[in-house]
């Protein structure tokens, strides 16, 4: 009843510049590694790591006193992720411990680090809640593939390279992740 996960996806960040660039200008790679254990057949836990980037495409429309522009921003994350999980069919498929398809509800939380390639660079900690829906198919005996949406809510102080009075400015910022990811899964149980 241990398992092993690789994924990998794509990730879009929800934020005010998101809002006004577009959210597909904001698409960028995720990928994750997991191992976990299901604990009674409808309960288990995972601990993963993960890393991401999101790009954001910003354009600046020329004006009678400046050339238009367009620029990317970069944003890096790495991780890591500690969560429970609920095979949510369990209940309604008659029991079965290795069913065809299932659906399992995760939520946890996540520590990791925020690096921001910008105009005025930043970096810094962050820590959230985590939480998605995980549909999977299993292929044959104990492999499965996964389709997993999933959000990060998270909060952060980000130190920048902006210097006020002869320290450096800290932003309080908010960010909420939206990953689709495509798994794939490994899963022995025993």
């Amino acid at each position: 009843n241990t398992f092993l996960s690789i994924a990998a996806g794509g990730q879009f960040q929800a934020s005010r510049l998101t809002s006004e660039m577009g959210l597909t200008n904001s698409i960028g790679p995720h990928i994750s590694l997991s191992a976990g254990k299901w604990l009674i057949p409808a309960f288990g836990f995972a601990v993963g790591i993960q890393i991401g980037d999101t790009w954001h495409k910003k354009v600046i429309a020329s004006s009678a006193s400046s050339a238009g522009e367009e620029f990317y921003e970069m944003s890096a994350y790495a991780g890591g992720r500690l969560e429970g999980m609920l095979d949510a069919t369990y209940f309604f498929n008659g029991r079965q411990l290795n069913p065809k398809f299932s659906v399992n509800v995760l939520a946890g939380g996540e520590l990791g680090y925020i690096q921001k390639k910008m105009v005025i660079g930043a970096k810094g900690g962050y820590t959230g809640f985590t939480g998605g829906l995980q549909f999977k198919y299993r292929l044959w005996g104990d492999v499965s593939l996964f389709a997993e949406p999933r959000t990060s809510l998270a909060s952060y102080s980000l130190k920048t390279n902006e210097k006020e009075e002869g320290r450096y400015v800290a932003k309080k910022v908010h960010r909420q992740s939206v990953q689709y990811q495509y798994r794939y899964r490994d899963t022995t149980y025993r």
